[in-house]
């Protein structure tokens, strides 16, 4: 069974409820681009350096923001 890398972005979704934030303003605190932060939410062109900037923010190491799905 293949396994397929994803990013978890409920973490994204609960920073901006709890902060009270936009995803601009979340982009802004990164360091990247709302077009690379859509990525992410996508699943596509995600890199290491947008998802280690997007960790640093959140306060979570990037295995928690990491996770495998099943595919068939």
């Amino acid at each position: 069974m293949k396994k397929k890398l994803r990013c978890n972005t409920q973490y994204i979704d609960f920073y901006l409820q709890k902060h009270n934030i936009s995803k601009k303003e979340f982009c802004t605190r990164c360091g990247i681009t709302l077009s690379s932060l859509n990525g992410v939410y996508e699943q596509r062109n995600v890199t290491a350096d947008k998802v280690f900037y997007i960790c640093e923010v959140l306060n979570i190491n990037v295995d928690t923001f990491l996770f495998y799905k099943k595919l068939k």
